[in-house]
C-alpha cells in the first residue's frame, strides 16, 4: 500500500509579546517660524506670533490645605509664692502631779509659784523631770523634790511637815 502524503503544515512559532513602547513625553510646541526671502538678499529668519504659554493641567480636587496661625502669647501671670504653713506643733505627752501636803504648803513648780495647798486639782505637768519646792515658813519646812512625770500617768505627791 502506498502511503499517502499527510498535509503537513509547516509550524509556525508563537507570536513574540513585543514589550510596551515608552511613553513619549510631549514636548511643548515652538513658535511658528516663517521664513521670507529678498531677492539678492540672504534669507533671513522673522518669528511668527507667539504661541499662547500651555495651560497647567485642570487641577483635581484636592483637600483643602489649612493654614494655622499661632495663638498669641498667654499673658504672664505672677503668681506670689506662699510660704508653707507652719508645721504643727509637736504633741507633747503630759501628766498629773498629786499633791497630798499636811497642814499646808506654799507650791513652786520649776521655780514658778503655783499656789497653797490643799490645791483644787491636780497639777497638770510635760512629761519629764520638774523641780517641786515645798514651804511653810511657820513650821520652817522648805522641802525640795525631784519628781519624774510620765505622759498619761498620776504621780501622787505625800508630805506631812508637822511632824
Amino acid at each position: 500500500k502506498p502511503v499517502e502524503a499527510a498535509a503537513i503544515e509547516p509550524v509556525k512559532p508563537p507570536p513574540q509579546q513585543q514589550p510596551a513602547p515608552e511613553p513619549v513625553k510631549a514636548e511643548p510646541p515652538k513658535p511658528a517660524v516663517t521664513e521670507t526671502r529678498k531677492p539678492g538678499k540672504r534669507r533671513t529668519v522673522a518669528e511668527a506670533e507667539p504661541a499662547p504659554a500651555p495651560q497647567p493641567p485642570p487641577q483635581q480636587s484636592s483637600p483643602l490645605v489649612v493654614v494655622q496661625k499661632e495663638p498669641p502669647p498667654a499673658p504672664v501671670v505672677v503668681v506670689k509664692e506662699t510660704p508653707p504653713p507652719p508645721p504643727p506643733p509637736p504633741v507633747i505627752a503630759k501628766g498629773e502631779l498629786k499633791l497630798l501636803i499636811r497642814p499646808w504648803a506654799k507650791i513652786e513648780v520649776d521655780d514658778r509659784e503655783v499656789g497653797v495647798t490643799p490645791l483644787e486639782k491636780p497639777l497638770i505637768l510635760t512629761a519629764g523631770e520638774h523641780k517641786v519646792r515645798m514651804v511653810n515658813p511657820e513650821l520652817g519646812k522648805d522641802i525640795v523634790r525631784t519628781v519624774h512625770i510620765k505622759g498619761n500617768d498620776t504621780l501622787t505627791v505625800k508630805e506631812i511637815l508637822d511632824e
